[in-house]
């Protein structure tokens, strides 16, 4: 499988999130992903091939591993990604009219970014739940002048017929 990221500008970073299902193993560290990373020196207007990188995945019959955590920095990428999916389920919800369910859903997404923010010390998660926050008044100003709007449209069809 060839995955392109685009274009990526120097100091810039992008992530790559991939959930993979993998059958019961016995006991022991087995290879998952080979990566294999190119990209464009434009300078020299030829590609760049790194080195090969193969992430194993350790197996275990150790019941104990089963409640360790997870790795901090992927826990907090897996979190942020849920954002995208949580402003457009309340995206669907504001199209349909419903602008408490939809407000509801941004505000305890942005008051779980708050709390991690505080838990762990996090600005990047200070600045998430900011930033949703203020989304919550940005789509409500938006649905709610949209739906004033269908209703002034809709009392106008009635006064015409």
């Amino acid at each position: 499988m060839s995955l392109s990221l685009g274009s990526l500008p120097e100091g810039r970073s992008k992530q790559l999130v991939l959930e993979l299902s993998v059958g019961a193993r016995q006991s022991g560290v087995y290879p998952i992903i080979t990566a294999l990373w190119t990209y464009m020196d434009v300078q020299k207007q030829k590609v760049v091939l790194q080195p090969s990188r193969t992430i194993p995945l350790q197996f275990s019959n150790h019941t104990a591993l089963k409640y360790r955590r997870a790795d901090y920095r992927v826990e907090k990428v897996l979190k942020f990604y849920q954002n995208a999916s949580i402003l457009e389920q309340s995206r669907r919800e504001l199209e349909r009219g419903k602008l408490a369910r939809g407000e509801e859903m941004i505000r305890r997404q942005a008051d779980e970014m708050l709390l991690y923010a505080i838990r762990f010390r996090d600005r990047d998660y200070l600045k998430e739940a900011e930033t949703l926050y203020q989304l919550i008044g940005l789509y409500l100003d938006t649905y709610r002048q949209l739906s004033s709007e269908n209703a002034n449209r809709k009392r106008d069809f009635r006064l015409k017929h």
